[in-house]
């Protein structure tokens, strides 16, 4: 079965709308050979990419895009949450730079913005080596 087949699977399968939505695993069971949850979320990764409209959120499950409001809806809940982390992550680190080979004190401009590196290098930095880990 070809990519474009998977896809087209996922699309047949997957119900439009959030209120709809399934879980990986149920989505899981309608496909060939019945993959892993991990190879199910890069196989809705790569529909993402093909154009397809697949959200999914970790509370909620899969589903089909019922338009670009709700696409956007989606976006701003995952904005909203990588906020919520970084001001976790700010107070986890007491006012350092988030670089583990850096720990510099940041700056009260640096904390006002809610940041959680003392320069955008640093920032870029951190965000390789999570990368390549």
């Amino acid at each position: 079965m070809t990519r474009a087949d998977i896809h087209a699977t996922i699309r047949a399968v997957l119900p439009v709308g959030r209120a709809n939505a399934i879980s990986i695993s149920h989505l899981s069971a309608f496909l060939p050979g019945q993959p892993a949850s991990s190879t199910v979320r890069a196989l809705i990764h790569e529909a993402q990419e093909a154009g397809v409209q697949v959200l999914s959120s970790p509370r909620v499950g899969v589903w089909l895009a019922a338009g670009d409001v709700e696409v956007l809806e989606v976006v701003e809940e995952l904005r909203q949450t990588c906020h919520a982390l970084e001001r976790r992550m700010q107070v986890i680190n007491g006012g350092r730079c988030g670089l583990i080979s850096c720990r510099a004190e940041l700056t009260d401009k640096v904390r006002k913005r809610k940041g959680l590196y003392c320069s955008p290098l640093h920032r870029y930095q951190a965000a390789a080596l999570r990368a390549s880990s």
